[in-house]
């Protein structure tokens, strides 16, 4: 991806294939998205822009609620992460987990 809006844009449209409430933008006063809040089973993300970068949190949701710690993904290893949060709630979902192919393609 060239810029972060473009990144979010894509996640949007890939995870939302999931079917609906796993994705809710977050938008900006003058447009475009402003960050993402990612339901994927049991895992909450929220994905939001920081000045040319974005920042990735992470938590365990456990009966609507969140658990554990709120953890701030180091971009080295959030892709890898919601590559496999994504097949999880893939295969939860009905799709099998080799779904997530199509998902994130």
């Amino acid at each position: 991806m060239e810029d972060s809006q473009g990144l979010l844009s894509w996640l949007a449209e890939s995870v939302g294939r999931l079917g609906p409430g796993a994705v809710r933008l977050q938008r900006r006063l003058m447009g475009g998205i402003a960050g993402l809040e990612l339901q994927l089973c049991t895992t909450h993300y929220r994905i939001r822009r920081q000045g040319g970068g974005l920042v990735v949190e992470r938590q365990a949701i456990a009966a609507g609620m969140p658990v554990g710690m709120l953890d701030v993904v180091p971009a080295s290893r959030w892709p890898e992460l919601l590559a496999l949060d994504v097949a999880r709630a893939a295969d939860q979902g009905g799709l099998g987990w080799q779904a997530v192919v199509w998902i994130l393609a």
